[in-house]
């Protein structure tokens, strides 16, 4: 997993919207590969649900969220396909 602050872009807020965020943060994620299942996967970071990802690969999804305030540094976040977890991992510091 990483976090790297890209500055401006448009963003989520965890909480249903998106807006042109300053402080962007990119949030790739990589595993052995990811599920095909029905439903999108979603980054959960505490009570905030990212739902907007693209495929950088195969194996990495990508998020872009508004701000490393929303990704405390030690914070465990999971994506979930529905109920089901598909990863747990605890957040890294944000790369400048």
């Amino acid at each position: 997993m990483r976090l790297e602050w890209i500055g401006e872009a448009l963003a989520e807020d965890g909480m249903g919207s998106k807006q042109l965020s300053g402080q962007a943060v990119q949030v790739d994620i990589e595993s052995a590969g990811w599920p095909g299942r029905a439903m999108e996967p979603v980054l959960h970071v505490g009570q905030l649900r990212f739902n907007s990802y693209s495929h950088v690969s195969p194996t990495v999804l990508r998020y872009v969220v508004d701000g490393p305030d929303l990704l405390p540094q030690g914070a465990e976040a999971s994506v979930r396909y529905g109920s089901y977890e598909a990863a747990r991992f605890i957040l890294p510091a944000v790369e400048r």
